[in-house]
């Protein structure tokens, strides 16, 4: 295969940056990748590569198997492996991707890891404010803001190791040079590039920065991405916070209530527990009574939606948590944006307890 290689190369090809490029990557990383749309050159990229390599002591071995590496690695030589076609050669095959790279996240975190390594602190911060905004709009970065998007930018750079003053423009530099990598840019709105990415981001820096996660990242995240208790088969990417954090994470969700999250707040995780439920309520009850009382009549920051604190207790069937509302005499009779009275909700979840505890705060029974 190198003589093929060898005479092709003397016979055809001619020198181009893209070479020098995975040179140079090669030179800089322990595994490179040569990607690209057809008939750009890839084919004959890689042999031109791989001959330069021999030309400088390399052993340059042609493998298809991950066993072929831990059977020729020899820490004493300088060896370059080639992978041709890796998943398929006209269309990717799944098989060949998870027989290659059965946990991807791997390689995620390794690159994450090597920002720091490397100290280039404000990629780490430009991907780390992809998170904490889930979707960054980039005038954040190019208009005058003040307030909690401000506030936002400086604790992350903070966090990351940068001054608090670092240039929002610079930050937009690095957003750039990651879009298509980690991150995509769709009508002026950085992104995760998909989904599982953002997952796997979220547990990382969950696992890095906590505090600034809890106090700045988007409500959405707080109440899907955190468990103050280990479950059973809990979600790999589900950060389980420890114990000297949890009064703060509590706090978090009191703050977002206040700012009328009221759905966020009782979507949360773990609100499904009730254990956890009755320690909210005990932070709760520290707080002066016009404080609570405050607290229990705030409505839901969406003008389309009508819900407050008592609603949600039904749903969830927490009786003790719709005592607390009532006693601060929350409306038992105010209907949802659907038209659903609480007392509704309450029979269509077989609450019969929280039943005869509306029916005793006054609730309207024709409306059963």
């Amino acid at each position: 295969m190198l003589k093929t290689w060898k005479d092709n190369d003397d016979k055809m090809f001619i020198k181009t940056r893209a070479a020098e490029h995975v040179l140079k990557c090669i030179k800089e990383n322990s595994c490179v990748t040569i990607t690209g749309s057809s008939g750009v050159g890839k084919t004959a990229t890689l042999p031109n590569v791989a001959l330069q390599k021999l030309d400088e002591g390399y052993d340059v071995l042609m493998v298809t198997e991950l066993a072929d590496i831990d059977n020729y690695y020899n820490p004493d030589k300088k060896i370059l492996f080639v992978f041709d076609d890796l998943c398929g050669n006209f269309s990717m095959d799944q098989s060949d991707v998870k027989r290659w790279n059965p946990n991807p996240f791997l390689v995620y975190k390794a690159e994450i890891d090597k920002f720091l390594e490397k100290q280039h602190h404000t990629k780490y911060c430009a991907l780390a404010l992809c998170v904490i905004f889930n979707k960054l709009k980039e005038k954040i970065l190019t208009e005058d803001v003040h307030g909690e998007s401000m506030s936002i930018i400086e604790n992350t750079c903070e966090a990351c190791r940068l001054n608090r003053g670092t240039s929002r423009l610079v930050l937009k530099d690095e957003l750039d040079s990651l879009t298509n990598t980690f991150i995509k840019k769709e009508q002026k709105v950085y992104k995760i590039l998909h989904d599982r990415i953002f997952d796997f981001f979220v547990k990382n820096y969950g696992q890095q920065m906590i505090n600034c996660l809890m106090e700045k990242a988007d409500s959405g995240l707080i109440k899907e991405r955190f468990l103050l208790e280990r479950q059973e088969d809990i979600n790999q990417f589900i950060t389980v916070v420890l114990q000297e954090y949890h009064q703060k994470y509590m706090n978090r969700m009191i703050d977002d209530w206040s700012k009328r999250k009221v759905q966020d707040v009782f979507s949360n995780i773990n609100m499904k527990i009730p254990q956890f439920r009755q320690k909210i309520i005990s932070h709760l009850n520290t707080k002066p009574l016009s404080c609570q009382r405050q607290q229990a009549h705030i409505i839901d920051d969406d003008d389309n939606v009508y819900d407050t604190a008592l609603t949600h207790c039904w749903d969830i069937g927490d009786i003790s948590f719709g005592l607390w509302c009532c006693n601060h005499y929350v409306n038992v009779n105010r209907c949802t944006l659907y038209g659903t009275w609480p007392i509704i909700i309450a029979i269509d979840n077989g609450h019969l307890a929280i039943v005869n505890m509306l029916l005793k705060r006054g609730a309207d029974y024709n409306k059963c």
